[in-house]
């Protein structure tokens, strides 16, 4: 059914259909009501926003990563961005100027004496190979590239992990039994990523699909929020219709279809 389409075209089937979404959508914004403290965190270029509601209702949101993080990711950048210039004449200025900029600003970021010589051999690179970028890159700029990343996850991680050592502390052990997150995740084969791996240390493993979740595609807050209400109320009625909770953790088309394309026999 389109969402143009206006009231008096639709079907009493249409009308069934569209009860049955109002209702529900009732229904996730109560089971999100229900619970009394709920993380949700955004991944961000910065390295993450996490949000904590009560009972639906926006507590606090922090972004807790110093700076140093996204210094020491962008100059990682500057050597691989080298890939995409290619032939045009325009990027290769803006991409001069800025890692010339960038190397002349280095010995004000106090990177320290680990960061700050990797930092300034990916600078010298990129500048030294903008004109003729490598058709391979050397081994030691890429392990420089994958040092520098590196470095940067170690700061985002304990970072965002005391973050979530001190809102425990604040909510208390029996409120953080209680505890729901969602995090967002990108598309990858391994379904996890930073805010993941932060989120299934503080929670533990026993949480996952229980009171913590990932979501692929979806990042927003509003989208995460309403995701993690979508799942509980789904979790509630399938125990009622379906004596199995988990029943729609996959869609429930999807058994009938993959019968349906291997031969099965259609209902009667």
């Amino acid at each position: 059914m389109s969402p143009r389409m206006p009231p008096s075209a639709l079907t009493a089937i249409d009308r069934l259909n569209v009860a049955f979404k109002d209702l529900y959508a009732a229904r996730v914004k109560e089971r999100l009501g229900q619970i009394a403290d709920v993380i949700v965190v955004e991944s961000s270029p910065d390295g993450g926003t996490y949000r904590h509601y009560r009972h639906g209702e926006m507590h606090r949101e922090t972004s807790p990563v110093p700076p140093r993080f996204r210094t020491l990711k962008s100059i990682a950048h500057g050597p691989t961005s080298l890939v995409a210039v290619g032939a045009d004449s325009q990027a290769d200025a803006r991409l001069a100027e800025a890692a010339r900029a960038a190397l002349a600003e280095l010995p004000s970021l106090n990177l320290g004496p680990e960061a700050e010589p990797l930092a300034r051999r990916a600078l010298e690179f990129t500048i030294e190979n903008i004109d003729a970028p490598p058709v391979a890159f050397p081994a030691e700029i890429a392990q420089t590239c994958e040092d520098l990343i590196t470095l940067a996850g170690v700061v985002q991680a304990h970072a965002c992990h005391d973050l979530l050592r001190h809102w425990r502390t604040d909510m208390g052990e029996a409120r953080w039994s209680q505890a729901h997150a969602i995090v967002g995740t990108g598309w990858g084969l391994k379904e996890h990523g930073t805010h993941f791996e932060v989120l299934l240390d503080a929670f533990g493993r026993d949480a996952l699909n229980v009171r913590f979740f990932a979501n692929m595609g979806e990042k927003t807050p509003e989208l995460l929020l309403r995701r993690l209400g979508t799942i509980l109320a789904n979790r509630a009625t399938c125990t009622v219709v379906f004596g199995d909770p988990r029943r729609m953790d996959t869609e429930l088309l999807g058994d009938a279809v993959c019968d349906a394309l291997r031969g099965q026999p259609q209902p009667r």
